[in-house]
């Protein structure tokens, strides 16, 4: 790399850390990755109960002809 260009580097990073800080980037940072991990949690946690749902829709065939029975 050379030297101007890392130079330019740096004063890019330190324009953003003089703009937002240090504490308020890593609190993006936190709160970026918590969205992540609430939005995939979310998604499985919508999978699975789509897989409920099937599972229940096999079962109400079988249930009904109990209640049905004698």
């Amino acid at each position: 790399m050379s030297y101007k260009l890392w130079q330019a580097c740096w004063i890019v990073i330190n324009a953003y850390f003089d703009e937002k800080g240090l504490v308020r980037q890593q609190l993006d940072s936190f709160c970026f990755s918590a969205y992540l991990n609430a939005t995939n949690m979310s998604d499985e946690n919508d999978d699975s109960m789509q897989d409920s749902e099937t599972e229940q829709d096999d079962e109400t065939p079988f249930l009904a002809s109990m209640s049905d029975a004698p």
